[in-house]
C-alpha cells in the first residue's frame, strides 16, 4: 500500500519533498533530495548532500546517451509494451477469476 501527498501549504522550514519507505525492520526517509537516512533495527544511518539532486542531470544525460543509440528506443518501448500487457492481463485475470495467458 501506498500513498502520495502532495501540498503546497505549510511551513517553509518543513522539507517540501519527503519520501518514506517501510519495510521488515527497516524505514528508509529522503528529504528535500537532500538528507537520507535508513534505519535497520536498532542501526540507523545518514547521508546528507549541499544541493538537491532532483534527478534532471542524471535523465538529460540518460537521453543523450540513447540518442547516439536508437535500436534501445525499440527495445525499451517493447519492454514497456510487454509490462502493460501483462498488466492489464493480470487484472482481467483478477476480474474473472480465471487463468489469462499473456
Amino acid at each position: 500500500m501506498g500513498s502520495i501527498i502532495y501540498k503546497a501549504k505549510g511551513s517553509m522550514s518543513f522539507s517540501r519533498e519527503r519520501v518514506e519507505v517501510y519495510g521488515d525492520e527497516s524505514v528508509g526517509v529522503i528529504e528535500d533530495f537532500r538528507r537520507g537516512q535508513i534505519i535497520r533495527g536498532s542501526t540507523s544511518r545518514t547521508t546528507k548532500k549541499r544541493s538537491m539532486d532532483m534527478g534532471y542531470a542524471a535523465e538529460l544525460e540518460y537521453f543523450l546517451r540513447l540518442e547516439s543509440n536508437p535500436e534501445y528506443y525499440r527495445q525499451l518501448f517493447e519492454g514497456y509494451v510487454a509490462s502493460t500487457r501483462a498488466t492489464l492481463k493480470a487484472a482481467e485475470s483478477l476480474r474473472t477469476g480465471k487463468i489469462v495467458p499473456v
